[in-house]
């Protein structure tokens, strides 16, 4: 399952703290149902894509780490599974295009 973030908020894992976005809010609650210890159709896979330049003004740290933020949100559901399933298996993934990266552009 792939999720498309960018912008400069860290990656929500509560609601409150001031969270009225309406977009943040349907991440939140859907990254709740997904890893609730219940759901038996869980994805194989989280790719969270962060497009262009915009998507790294998030930051690692507002991915937080092991123990806070999303990333501890994850482990914290695979505690109350009993396994390490997001932490094998969520993958932060920039995407450019190569002429932003590089600076080179194609000519036609």
């Amino acid at each position: 399952m792939a999720f498309v973030r960018q912008g400069c908020r860290p990656i929500p894992t509560a609601l409150g703290n001031g969270l009225l976005d309406p977009f943040l809010k349907s991440f939140v609650r859907l990254m709740h149902q997904i890893t609730d210890v219940n759901n038996m159709n869980r994805p194989t896979e989280l790719h969270h894509l962060i497009l262009g330049i915009a998507g790294f003004s998030v930051g690692i740290a507002g991915w937080g780490d092991r123990t806070q933020g999303y990333f501890k949100f994850l482990l914290d559901a695979d505690a109350a599974r009993g396994d390490h399933h997001w932490e094998n298996n969520t993958y932060v993934v920039p995407v450019v295009e190569p002429r932003v990266v590089d600076g080179f552009v194609d000519e036609v």
